[in-house]
């Protein structure tokens, strides 16, 4: 018995063209990682204290990014 596979209406994406999504992504993530690092870095040696304003920047950069990922991802998933 020999089976035809039918293609679906809906093609799934390659990888090179999920790549700049990817990307972009990363950049998203990594961006508010630095620039609220930095900021806090600068503000921790302005003031001579402890870690403190890297801790908060990067969590910051944390709350960002995930806040911009999902708003990406949604998106996303709304052109399919």
């Amino acid at each position: 018995m020999m089976t035809t596979v039918t293609p679906s209406a809906q093609q799934s994406p390659s990888v090179w063209s999920l790549l700049p999504i990817v990307f972009e992504i990363g950049y998203l993530i990594a961006l508010p990682a630095v620039v609220f690092g930095f900021a806090g870095a600068s503000i921790d040696k302005k003031l001579g204290s402890s870690p403190i304003f890297v801790l908060v920047g990067l969590a910051l950069a944390f709350v960002v990014s995930a806040l911009v990922v999902f708003r990406k991802v949604h998106s996303i998933t709304k052109k399919l």
